[in-house]
């Protein structure tokens, strides 16, 4: 029987709330052949004990994402607020896809109310934030993984560096 060391998370609430509301959410990863594929995410979870991460992204429109996840599971996500270019990116080596949850639809939704309310903070109109956020639960997908890095990816003398606890 195998029995796993349990994780140390490397977030705290302060990054967990983060990257939860406001912000702009952008996942990656690459295939087998190193053909990079990006998706937009539509909000995430972060689990209560602070180890794993779910992003919630369209399944359809996201084929080649799925697609490297599949191949090598690693993610590589920017969590970027657009009024203060405060920027994190996170990584993974244990992304899996996994079906949406109630719970996750919660999420997703006050996520997206959050990230209208920024679009129109920094004057985009009500027609171009709900177009830019609209998603719908049934094409919907999660995937989850375990972030194993932190990085400061918030333009300026810290940029890639790993954030300090």
């Amino acid at each position: 029987m195998l029995i796993q060391a349990p994780v140390t998370p490397i977030l705290d609430e302060a990054t967990a709330a983060f990257i939860q509301h406001f912000v702009s959410i952008n996942v990656s990863t690459a295939n087998g052949h190193r053909q990079p594929a990006i998706s937009r995410a539509y909000g995430c979870r972060v689990a209560d004990d602070l180890t794993r991460v779910t992003l919630f992204i369209y399944r359809d429109r996201s084929r080649q994402l799925l697609q490297g996840v599949h191949e090598n599971h690693t993610v590589a996500v920017v969590f970027s607020r657009p009024s203060t270019l405060e920027t994190l990116q996170l990584k993974g080596h244990d992304a899996t896809p996994v079906e949406m949850t109630t719970t996750d639809l919660e999420y997703m939704d006050r996520y997206r109310e959050s990230f209208m309310r920024e679009l129109r903070l920094i004057g985009f109109p009500d027609t171009f934030a709900t177009a830019m956020m609209a998603c719908y639960g049934d094409e919907m997908l999660g995937i989850r993984f375990t972030p194993d890095a932190v990085f400061v990816a918030t333009p300026g003398p810290r940029a890639g560096k790993p954030l300090s606890p």
